[in-house]
């Protein structure tokens, strides 16, 4: 992959590795973009969030493997000196992260709908008052 110059991040790699007419597949690859793009544009293309939406959907590397590389591939070759714990404390606070920021946007936009309707209905009550 990175002979030709694709990027290897977890999902990358997964995808380039499986299948793209499985029917699992798509699912999976659907359920990851949904997910993905429910977080904000700056997220999409952020390799921390990115893994981190990944792992919801397909789920954790298991016991010494990483599931996007297969039951073969160790986990030391992959994350090389960092310990599991710190590589998942990492996800875990780009995670929080996110989750936040998606939690004062949608606060923001629901008071700016609410505004919007309230609006509307003294609008409307007042061309009513007026009749």
């Amino acid at each position: 992959m990175i002979a030709e110059g694709l990027p290897t991040d977890k999902t990358s790699v997964w995808k380039y590795t499986r299948n793209q007419t499985d029917t699992d597949v798509r699912q999976t690859l659907d359920k990851f973009e949904r997910q993905l793009s429910m977080l904000l544009e700056d997220y999409h293309t952020t390799e921390d969030a990115r893994d981190s939406v990944f792992h919801n959907v397909v789920g954790e590397d298991g016991h010494g493997y990483c599931r996007t590389y297969g039951k073969d591939m160790p986990w030391s070759m992959v994350y090389g000196d960092k310990s599991k714990s710190s590589q998942l404390g990492s996800q875990s606070s780009t995670v929080a992260e996110i989750t936040k920021q998606v939690r004062i946007e949608l606060r923001q936009e629901l008071r700016d709908e609410i505004r919007e309707e309230l609006r509307e209905e003294m609008r409307a009550e007042l061309l009513t008052q007026i009749q």
